[in-house]
This record gives structure tokens, C-alpha cells and sequence, in this order.
């Protein structure tokens, strides 16, 4: 089959873009034709060519950009309103990745703008998490749910740690430029933790990455930017402990990889974690937006280490039921029943 995958506009390429790339490379070992379709000329360099290889990228600024296809498929608002223009695809698929106005009634954008105009019968729109799904659902549009995965030869256990992994002990978390993102309570907690942490014969490091400006932090401080999928492994395995402080989120990325590298998180008790984080197993969930709580909980995992070697164990065994092969049979199987049910209505086209 022919895919055609559609990046919005402002590549992101830490988020649920990302996750699309890695279906359509993993679709392409299968022998599948996909091109991925991006606005974004630095898109190859941020790609490990090593890793990425088993597509071809089409650069285009035409919002018009369209091809015969068997399936086009799109994640984001734009690449939503792209998608529209694929009229010569049999099965469109929309990858749903947020739902905005769920947390913020006001702010009508992204994902959910798309569901509530719904485009005909050969849309299928697809969610990378349970709860995503079942609201979907709620709305009065089929959707299935295809289980974010890590890809095993990137995010593993065994990687090892970065070489300038120190004396420290190191806690890492994300800059954004979005503000659900929460960075400034990431902020906050490290700076509960260093408050409590006098006394204590080292310093703890804070490491930062993504494309926010530098925040106000004591040293020592890495301020790693922009990080390629290829160097990200390393810098989880390296962190004794992982913060997620985002408002909500459609699939928690950021806690996902770091566990996948066998690096416990201390995370908000918000959407998208549900499906693979386990309070007191893999990672501690605090209650939405307490630092304290958050910089008391990441405490706990560097000062006791059986506690944190216990939390490893439970991110090693988690990791385990996840396997990016089982969701690119998930997503064939889906698109084969799909466009069966659609020729057997005379809707395919």
C-alpha cells in the first residue's frame, strides 16, 4: 500500500509528530511505499539516517499538496485542513494527539476543532492513548486506538549513559515554549529540591532540553537545547530522575521515553499517563500542579536508592509490554479492515 503522512506546520520533532515518522518508517521496512510530506527543509538533519531510511521526504509549502493515495495520513490542526485536500486517497486518517478544548474550554484549536466537523465516511480518525479514544468516542466519531510504542532500536534499557554523566546526582526535565507544557513548575519543584537538599555532600545537576530560553537555575546547570532522537536516550539514562509537569497531554512522551530507558519520573496526576505510568512502580504521581509535592517526590527517589532501584525494575518490566512491531500490525490491521469496509460500501474513494 501507499502512505502518505502529513507533518503540520512548526515540526516539533519531540511530540506526536515524531510517533507518526516512526510508523512511517516501520511501515516502509514492511514494503510499504510512504512518503512523509514536510514544510520543514531541516527535517533531514534533525533524522538519523541510520534510523529513518525506509521513507522518502517530499518538501512542499503547497497547502493544495496532493497524490494518489491508498492512505493519507495527518496529525495537528493544518495538517488536518491538508488532509481535506487529499481527494485522491481512499482512507484518510486522522492521528489525534490533543484535544485542546477538554482542558481549556476558551481556547477552541488543534485536534478537537477537527472532530466536530466530521468529513465524510472515509475518515477514520486514530488516538494514541485510552483516554484520547474515549473521548473521541464522545463525541460521535469512530475511533481507534493505536498505543503509542517506543522504537526498540532508539529507547531501550540497555542504552548506555551519556560520558559526561558526573559526580551528581542529575535531574532532568523540559524547556518549552508551551505553556500547558509547565516548565515553570518544573522550575519550581528542582528549586523545593535544592532547598531541601543542603546538607547533602553533592550537588544536584539539573539538565534541560527543548527550544525554551534558559531558565534561572543555580548551577550546576546543562542546558542540552534542541536534542536529536538519536543523542536522547543517553541523556534519560543518565538522569537518576525524570520531571513531567505538563497540564495534560494526548500521550506523555517525555515520561514514556525516560521509562523506556529505565529512568524513573515524577509526574502530574494529569491525561496521557495513565496507560503505562504506575504510582510506586515505575514513577510517583503527585497530585496536578502541587512543586512541592513534585520536588518531595523526585527527593525521595534520589535519597533512597533501593526505592529508586525498585522504580528501574518496574520501568524495565512496563517497557516490556510495549513493542512498536505489535503497533505497526495494529495499524496495518486496521487500515486493511478500513478500506475493506469502505469498497464493500462503494465509499473508497
Amino acid at each position: 500500500m501507499k502512505f502518505v503522512f502529513l507533518l503540520p506546520d512548526g515540526f516539533d520533532p519531540r511530540g506526536g509528530v515524531r510517533r507518526v515518522m516512526d510508523y512511517a518508517e516501520l511501515l516502509g521496512r514492511r514494503g510499504h511505499s510512504c512518503v512523509v510530506v514536510s514544510k520543514d527543509r531541516e527535517l533531514p538533519a534533525w533524522l538519523d539516517a541510520g534510523k529513518y531510511s525506509h521513507f522518502r521526504i517530499r518538501h512542499t509549502s503547497n497547502p493544495y499538496y496532493s497524490v494518489t493515495c491508498d492512505v493519507a495520513w495527518a496529525t495537528g490542526k493544518r495538517g488536518g485542513l491538508r488532509l481535506r485536500k487529499m481527494r485522491r486517497s481512499r482512507l484518510k486518517v486522522y492521528s489525534v494527539v490533543m484535544l485542546e478544548s477538554l482542558n481549556r474550554p476558551s481556547h477552541r484549536a488543534g485536534s478537537d476543532a477537527m472532530l466536530d466537523d466530521p468529513y465524510g465516511q472515509n475518515w477514520l480518525y486514530v488516538a494514541n492513548s485510552s483516554w484520547l479514544r474515549d473521548a473521541v468516542q464522545e463525541k460521535g466519531q469512530r475511533c481507534e486506538r493505536v498505543l503509542a510504542s517506543p522504537r526498540s532500536d532508539i529507547f531501550r534499557p540497555d542504552t548506555p549513559p551519556s560520558p559526561d554523566k558526573g559526580r551528581h546526582p542529575i535531574v532532568m526535565c523540559l524547556q518549552s515554549r508551551g505553556q500547558w507544557k509547565g516548565s515553570e513548575r518544573s522550575v519550581a519543584a528542582i528549586e523545593h529540591m535544592k532547598s531541601r537538599w543542603a546538607g547533602q555532600r553533592s550537588r544536584i545537576e539539573t539538565r534541560i532540553f527543548g527550544p525554551g530560553k534558559r531558565p534561572d537555575f543555580g548551577r550546576p546547570l546543562r542546558k542540552l537545547g534542541v536534542i536529536g532522537v538519536h543523542e536522547l536516550p543517553a541523556q534519560y539514562a543518565a538522569a537518576d530522575v525524570v520531571l513531567h509537569s505538563s497540564a495534560f497531554e494526548g500521550w506523555a512522551n517525555i515520561p514514556f521515553e525516560a521509562m523506556c530507558c529505565g529512568t524513573p519520573f515524577v509526574t502530574f496526576d494529569t491525561t496521557g499517563i495513565h496507560d503505562f505510568a504506575v504510582d510506586g512502580y515505575n514513577c510517583r504521581i503527585v497530585p496536578p500542579f502541587d512543586t512541592e509535592a513534585m520536588g518531595e517526590a523526585a527527593l525521595e527517589i534520589l535519597l533512597d536508592r533501593g526505592f529508586r532501584e525498585k522504580l528501574q525494575r518496574g520501568c524495565i518490566e512496563t517497557y516490556k509490554r510495549f513493542c512498536m512491531i505489535d503497533t505497526v500490525t495494529d495499524i496495518e490491521k486496521i487500515v486493511v479492515d478500513e478500506l475493506a469496509r469502505l469498497e464493500s460500501q462503494g465509499e473508497g474513494a
